[in-house]
């Protein structure tokens, strides 16, 4: 059986590269640390972290304020293509 000249086969195909971005908010003393003000009483940094589902280190880490979202955590990454 032959195969034609365009068609693919599964070694032809790269692996997926899937990615979980997740983020934790670290409280700390706003008297100590009022340039990372939260609320009214706290002060907090955020730790956003992106990691490879076949990998176990992160690709990518930020520290920002404890206000910013995922969402806008999102524009300082660097995406591959194919990447999901």
């Amino acid at each position: 059986m032959t195969r034609k000249k365009n068609q693919a086969t599964m070694r032809d195909v790269e692996p997926l590269r899937v990615y979980a971005l997740d983020s934790t908010t670290i409280d700390l003393c706003l008297s100590l640390f009022p340039w990372a003000h939260f609320r009214k009483t706290k002060s907090a940094v955020k730790m956003h972290t992106m990691i490879n589902l076949q990998g176990k280190i992160p690709d990518f880490i930020l520290i920002s304020t404890g206000k910013m979202h995922d969402v806008n955590a999102m524009d300082h990454i660097t995406w591959e293509a194919g990447c999901w």
